[in-house]
C-alpha cells in the first residue's frame, strides 16, 4: 500500500499528537508537584537572601514553564533590579517575551545578551532559532553561520541549518545536516524524528534507523512508536507494525488509530478477523464517532459470514457520515450475497 493512501486510512501524526496519554498526564502532573516544591524552596531562599538575583532568575523561570507569564515577568524585572550586567537575565527576559507574541522585545534582549557575552555561541544560535521561527530566513542563516564558526560542533545550529535549507527546497542538503546534527547529540531526539519525515517522503527505508534513534533519546515516545509503525506498514513489514503498535498501547491504551491501525492489519493483511474486531471495537469505545473504524467493523463482520452486524455497521457507519460511500457500497454488496 502506498504511502499516501496510507496518510489517508490512518490519519498519520497529526491524529497522534491530538491525544494525550496517560503518561503525558502523570508526567505533567508530575512536574507540576516538582515546580510547586521548587517554588516554595526558592521562595525561602528569597526572603533569607534577597538580594540574590539568581534566586529571582530561576524563579521566573518555573513561572514560564508552568505557563504563568505574568509572575515569570515579574520575576524577571526583580532579577533585571539587582543586576544588568547577567546575559542570562536578558536570554530569560527574551523567552518571556516571545512567549507573549513581542518578537522585536525578545530580540533585543537576545542582542543585549550577546552584546555582554559576545563569546557565547548559545545566544547565536538562539538568535538563529528566535529568527528562523519568524521566518526571517537571511538573518537566521547568518547566525547559523556565525554559530558554526565558533562552534562547528554545534548540533543545534546544524540543525537549524537542514531547516533553512529545507526553506530553499534543498532536501538533500537538508538531511546531511540534520544527520550531522545528530551525530554531534545523540539525544537530540527532534533533528531523528525530522530526518526520518524526510527520508520517508523520499521512500528511504533508512528512516527507521532514525525512529530508532529518537526512541533511544525518548523511550516510549508515542509519535516515535506511532511513526514508526506506520512506516513499518507502509513497507509491508507488519509483524514490525504489530510490534510498535503494541509498546503503544503499554505506554497508553487509550489512543484510538493504534487501535484501528491493529485492526486493518489484522483484516486486511491476516484475515484474522476475531483480533481485528476486538481491535475496532476498541477504537470505537475510545470513539464512538470513530466512522473508518465502524465502517471496518462492518467489513470485519462482512468477511466473517455475520451479514446482519454487518449491515448494521454500515448503517451506523452512514448515520455518522451520510456520504460514506464504502457503507454505501457494503449495504449494496450485502443485498446482493442475500437475495
Amino acid at each position: 500500500m502506498k504511502r499516501k493512501t496510507l496518510l489517508l486510512l490512518f490519519g498519520v501524526s497529526v491524529l497522534i499528537l491530538s491525544q494525550v496519554s496517560c503518561q503525558q498526564n502523570t508526567r505533567k502532573k508530575t512536574q507540576q508537584e516538582q515546580s510547586v516544591d521548587s517554588l516554595d524552596l526558592l521562595t525561602g531562599q528569597i526572603r533569607e537572601d534577597s538580594a540574590n538575583y539568581r534566586l529571582f532568575l530561576s524563579r521566573s523561570r518555573l513561572y514560564l514553564d508552568a505557563g504563568a507569564v505574568n509572575p515569570a515577568f515579574r520575576e524577571i524585572n526583580s532579577a533585571l533590579s539587582l543586576n544588568k550586567e547577567d546575559p542570562e537575565v536578558y536570554s530569560m527576559l527574551a523567552d518571556i517575551y516571545f512567549v507573549i507574541g513581542k518578537s522585536d522585545d525578545a530580540i533585543g534582549a537576545l542582542n543585549k545578551a550577546l552584546e555582554l557575552a559576545p563569546d557565547r555561541v548559545s545566544y547565536v544560535v538562539k538568535l538563529a532559532r528566535t529568527h528562523m521561527m519568524l521566518r526571517n530566513y537571511d538573518l537566521a542563516y547568518r547566525y547559523i553561520e556565525r554559530a558554526l564558526a565558533m562552534d562547528f560542533q554545534n548540533a543545534e545550529a546544524y540543525y537549524l541549518k537542514g531547516l533553512y535549507l529545507l526553506e530553499q527546497k534543498d532536501t538533500l542538503g537538508a538531511i546531511t545536516h540534520m544527520k550531522i546534527a545528530g551525530n554531534y547529540d545523540t539525544t537530540f531526539y527532534e533533528t531523528y524524528m525530522h530526518t526520518a519525515s524526510l527520508l520517508n517522503k523520499l521512500n528511504d527505508t533508512s528512516s527507521i534507523e532514525y525512529y530508532q534513534a529518537a526512541l533511544e533519546a525518548r523511550p516510549d515516545d508515542e509519535q516515535a512508536l506511532f511513526l514508526m509503525g506506520l512506516t513499518y506498514q507502509d513497507q509491508g513489514r507488519f509483524e514490525n507494525a504489530l510490534e510498535c503498535y503494541e509498546r503503544l498501547m503499554a505506554v497508553d491504551p487509550g489512543l484510538k488509530q493504534v487501535h484501528y491501525n491493529m485492526g486493518y492489519i489484522y483484516l486486511v493483511e491476516y484475515a484474522d478477523f476475531q483480533k481485528a474486531e476486538a481491535s475496532f471495537r476498541q477504537a470505537i469505545l475510545i470513539d464512538p464517532g470513530y466512522v473508518d473504524a465502524v465502517y471496518n467493523l462492518g467489513r470485519t463482520f462482512e468477511a466473517m459470514g455475520q451479514y446482519e452486524e454487518a449491515r448494521r455497521q454500515y448503517r451506523m457507519t452512514l448515520e455518522i457520515r451520510t456520504n460514506y460511500d464504502l457503507a454505501i457500497e457494503g449495504l449494496n454488496r450485502l443485498d446482493r450475497l442475500q437475495q
